[in-house]
């Protein structure tokens, strides 16, 4: 992958949540480049519906959603399903949108190919409200690596976990092989 079309993180910033438990903050301020339109709070719906929200509040200031659920946090590496939840802070007089992310990490390992999800999720949010471009051919190379780091990481732990198995038994098989030796020797 070319790692140059990666977004850019100058304005997106991952980091704890101000929640408990296990739960990471994704936050990014996108700067308008003209005034804001009257639709500006339909377009940002449904840029994030399209991407599993489903939201609770939708007003000219401020919106609620959610996706994912803590069921999906215990089976899936697709960061959409993880719980989440996402505020919308809408200034428009400032023509300042703010976006954060709240992920509910519960039951999960996440990878700095993980966060890169979210990075990317962002850049093609600020790039959609900035020029109406999702960054699709960008968003397809990264789902490519995205997947192939994935089964990278499975198969990492697989080997990890059959490498630790094999030990034991080698292991246990040596102890019992100790303890008879020792105790036919009386």
């Amino acid at each position: 992958m070319n790692w140059d079309k990666l977004a850019p993180a100058k304005n997106i910033i991952i980091g704890l949540s101000e929640k408990s438990g296990f739960h990471l903050a994704v936050r990014q301020t996108v700067c308008l480049p003209i005034l804001a339109p009257n639709e500006i709070t339909s377009e940002i719906a449904q840029f994030w519906q399209r991407r599993r929200v489903k939201f609770s509040v939708i007003s000219n200031d401020v919106m609620y959603g959610q996706r994912g659920s803590l069921w999906w946090n215990a089976v899936t590496f697709d960061m959409s399903k993880l719980r989440s939840d996402l505020t919308v802070t809408l200034n428009k007089e400032e023509r300042k949108v703010e976006c954060l992310l709240d992920v509910k990490t519960t039951l999960q390992q996440i990878t700095p190919m993980n966060q890169m999800y979210w990075v990317e999720e962002m850049a093609a949010f600020e790039s959609y409200l900035q020029s109406g471009d999702e960054r699709t051919e960008e968003w397809v190379d990264f789902q490519k690596e995205y997947r192939k780091d994935n089964k990278q990481w499975v198969w990492n732990i697989i080997i990890t976990v059959g490498i630790t198995v094999i030990i034991g038994q080698v292991a246990g098989g040596l102890m019992t092989w100790l303890f008879s030796l020792l105790t036919s020797s009386k």
